[in-house]
C-alpha cells in the first residue's frame, strides 16, 4: 500500500537519511569528521637515552602519516637508563615504546610484545635490514624490535704515528695489526713499555669495550657462543685459540707485548695522541673530536684472520621495542615501523644522531661516504649472540681477562670458569 506523506514528512525523512548516511561516512573515514578521529586518537609514551632534539623531528614527521597518534617521549640518562626502564615497567607507569639493545632479547622478551605478521612480516625485515637484525630481533621469526641503526667495531689509528713510522695504510688483518704493533710501540732501555702500540689484551679497567674486541675474536672463529638450545654457554673450547691470542697483548713475554694493567683508560690516550690504534665503535668518533680537535685520526675496517673464514663484524646497536603492557601496540608498533623503516624518517634520526645506518637503502647510499662508509660496509657482515645479561658477561669476560693476567688461573680454566658463569645465569631465566 503506497504511503501518502505530506511535503514536510518527506522533508524530514529526506534530513534524517541524510543524517545518517553522513553519519556512517564519517564513522568509517570516508567524509573526515570527529567521529573516526576521536574514537582512534591515541596518546604513546616513549622512553629512550637520546636527547629529545632527536626525536622531535622524528615524531613531527610520524604526524603526518598519523596525525591520530600523539607520541610524548621522555629522555633518561644513558648510564641509568636500562634500570629506570626495567622500574618503570615493573612498577606499570612504563612507556609503550622504548629504545631496546641488540643483545636484550633474552634477558627483556618477557616485556615486549612481537608485531603481528599482518602489520610487519619477517619477509620484510630480509628485504629491508642486513642479516643481524632476524638474528637479534627476530630469531624465531617474531619480529620483537627494529634497528634504529648499526653501529660495528672499527679500527681507530693516529695519522702522524702511522706516518712518522712509515706505514702508508691501516692494517687489513690480524698478522697486519702485529705488525704495525712492532712498529710502533716504544719500550725504554729496560725494556719496559713505554708507548702501547694498541689498546688490546686488558681487561675493561682499563680498555674501553675489552669484553667486544673477545666477543669480535671469538665469532671471528666461528663460535657461536651458546648452544641452539639457549640452555648453555659453549665457548670455553672453540674459544681458547682466540683467547690466546687476545692475551698474547699482555704478555710481557711475548713478541706482540703491548699493553698492561698500568696503562691510562685506552680512550683518554687516543684522544690524547698517545695510542697508535684502539677498536671502538662510531659512536666513539664525535667524543674524540669534542676532546681533541687537531688530532688528526682515520677509521678503517676492524681487523680479519690471515686464513680464510668468516668475515664478521660486531654488531651494537639499539632499536625500539613494544611495551606488552601497552593499551594500544598496534598504534606503537606503527611508530616503531614508520620510524625505522621510513627513509625519510632513517635519515633524520641519523643526521641527528651521526650514527651509521641500518636500512638496506641508507647503507648501499653510504658505502664510499668518508666518515660512514667503514661501518655501512660492515653492518652488512655485523654479528653478535643473545646475552643473558649483556653487563654480567662484560663483567665475566674482564674477571676472565684478570684472572690469567694476574697468573690465578690458566687460560683454559679462566674461560670454562666465564662459560659456567653465565651458563648459571641462562639457567636462571
Amino acid at each position: 500500500m503506497p504511503l501518502n506523506l505530506s511535503r514536510n514528512q518527506i522533508i524530514i525523512v529526506s534530513l534524517v537519511l541524510l543524517l545518517v548516511v553522513i553519519s556512517v561516512f564519517a564513522f568509517v573515514g570516508i567524509i573526515p569528521g570527529i567521529f573516526k578521529e576521536d574514537q582512534n586518537k591515541v596518546t604513546l609514551k616513549m622512553m629512550g637515552f637520546e636527547d629529545s632534539r632527536v626525536f622531535s623531528p622524528v615524531i613531527k614527521n610520524f604526524n603526518k602519516k598519523f596525525p591520530h597518534i600523539r607520541v610524548k617521549y621522555q629522555q633518561i640518562d644513558f648510564n641509568n637508563y636500562e634500570d629506570i626502564l626495567v622500574n618503570a615497567l615493573a612498577a606499570g607507569t612504563g612507556p609503550d615504546v622504548f629504545m631496546f639493545h641488540n643483545t636484550w632479547l633474552p634477558k627483556h622478551f618477557d616485556k615486549i610484545t612481537p608485531v603481528s605478521t599482518e602489520q610487519f612480516n619477517i619477509g620484510e625485515v630480509d628485504k629491508l635490514f642486513p642479516t643481524v637484525i632476524r638474528q637479534d630481533f627476530a630469531p624465531s621469526d617474531f619480529i620483537f624490535a627494529l634497528p634504529l641503526y648499526i653501529d660495528t667495531l672499527a679500527l681507530y689509528y693516529n695519522k702522524d704515528i702511522f706516518d712518522s713510522a712509515g706505514i702508508a695504510v691501516p692494517p687489513r688483518t690480524w698478522l697486519e695489526f702485529q705488525e704495525v704493533i712492532l712498529k710502533t710501540r716504544q719500550k725504554d732501555r729496560a725494556g719496559n713499555l713505554f708507548r702501547p702500540g694498541a689498546a688490546i689484551g686488558g681487561s675493561s679497567r682499563n680498555i674501553s669495550r675489552a669484553s667486544d674486541i673477545l666477543n669480535l675474536l671469538f665469532l671471528q672463529t666461528g663460535n657461536l657462543m651458546v648452544d641452539k638450545g639457549f640452555t648453555r654457554a659453549n665457548f670455553a673450547t672453540r674459544g681458547l685459540q682466540a683467547f690466546n691470542y687476545y692475551l698474547r697483548f699482555s704478555n710481557p713475554n711475548d713478541d706482540f707485548y703491548t699493553w698492561n694493567k698500568f696503562q691510562p683508560l685506552s680512550t683518554d690516550l687516543f684522544a690524547e695522541g698517545k695510542l697508535p690504534m684502539m677498536l671502538h665503535y662510531r659512536a666513539q668518533a664525535s667524543d674524540i673530536q669534542q676532546r681533541s680537535p687537531f688530532l688528526s685520526f682515520g677509521v678503517s675496517s676492524a681487523p680479519r684472520p690471515a686464513n680464510p673464514g668468516p668475515d664478521v663484524s660486531y654488531a651494537n646497536y639499539y632499536g625500539l621495542a613494544v611495551s606488552n603492557s601497552s593499551p594500544s601496540p598496534q598504534a606503537a608498533w606503527e611508530f616503531v615501523i614508520h620510524t625505522t623503516t621510513d627513509i625519510t624518517a632513517a635519515n633524520i634520526y641519523l643526521s641527528n644522531t651521526g650514527t651509521s645506518p641500518a636500512l638496506r637503502s641508507i647503507i648501499k647510499e653510504k658505502l664510499n661516504d668518508p666518515e660512514l662508509g667503514v661501518f655501512a660496509k660492515q653492518a652488512l657482515t655485523a654479528r653478535s649472540w643473545p646475552q643473558i645479561d649483556n653487563r654480567a658477561v662484560e663483567i665475566s669476560f674482564s674477571r676472565m681477562v684478570e684472572s690469567v693476567m694476574e697468573g690465578r688461573l690458566r687460560t683454559g680454566q679462566a674461560l670454562r670458569q666465564a662459560e659456567s658463569e653465565i651458563t648459571q645465569l641462562m639457567s636462571r631465566r
